[in-house]
């Protein structure tokens, strides 16, 4: 049989509710934008604008192996030590950077100008979906 070992409770150290606040605001933003994103973005191009399923289906699938490559790249290159790796943490520093860029493409995602809304042609819509 295995012994029971006892959880010595002194070794660990009480996080602040500073921290602990700070390390989940950060996931506001990727929970709020992740739960909007899922819910609106086959109804705003499938009902709204007018993109055949097939179409969105594709665009979908293109996003999810270009998400499948990026995320474990942008892991390894923002896992490297850097000067601000003591003071930051390895990958804060990044998001604080990515917030901006993040916000920009995610609002240019539902504002499709009107001159791809208005071709008859769904190949504009799905290429600007896509890219």
């Amino acid at each position: 049989m295995s012994e029971e070992t006892e959880f010595d409770e002194s070794k660990w150290k009480q996080v602040t509710f500073r921290n602990m606040f700070h390390f989940s605001f950060g996931y506001v933003l990727v929970y709020f934008m992740g739960g909007f994103f899922n819910r609106w973005i086959f109804y705003y191009y499938q009902v709204e604008l007018g993109l055949p399923v097939v179409l969105l289906g594709i665009g979908m699938i293109i996003f999810v192996i270009w998400n499948a490559i990026n995320d474990p790249l942008i892991g390894y290159l923002t896992d490297r030590p850097f000067k601000w790796s003591k003071r930051f943490g390895f990958r804060a520093p990044w998001m604080m950077i990515g917030v901006i860029p993040y916000l920009i493409f995610w609002w240019l995602l539902f504002a499709v100008p009107d001159s791809i809304v208005e071709n008859s042609d769904p190949w504009p819509l799905f290429w600007y979906l896509s890219s």
